[in-house]
């Protein structure tokens, strides 16, 4: 692990797209995966001071997938800054208030660090 991680504009800093659905089946950028692999990558982020894009299908804490928790878990353990998303495509992030908005590329990203995990907000 580097002693001090690499900065990254923010459309540069390494990223993954992390997505559970309803039955808890886990996609990593896309594509089919398993919790490991899923690991492997966010130990991979966190060694470049890296981000993730963590979409769920449902949302509400009562709906929550056993997959979901675990994904989520390791997120929170390994301190990685997330972004969470309100849509299956990622074009759409949650807000601090559990607002919905139109993920735009071009606008500045702000890190909010809480004792919890970083949340990473579109401003």
């Amino acid at each position: 692990m580097p002693t001090s991680p690499t900065p990254f504009p923010p459309d540069q800093q390494p990223s993954a797209r992390v997505s559970v659905d309803a039955s808890g089946a886990l996609k990593l950028n896309g594509a089919p995966s398993s919790l490991d692999a899923i690991a492997a990558e966010l130990q991979r982020l966190q060694a470049v001071n890296g981000s993730v894009y963590y979409y769920r299908e449902t949302p509400y804490p009562h709906h929550r997938t056993p997959a979901a928790e675990r994904v989520f878990a390791l997120i929170l353990d390994l301190h990685l800054t997330v972004t969470l998303i309100s849509t299956p495509d990622f074009s759409e992030y949650f807000d601090n208030e559990g607002q919905s908005w139109p993920r735009d590329q071009n606008k500045r990203r702000e890190v909010f660090r809480s004792a919890v995990m970083p949340l990473v907000l579109i401003a």
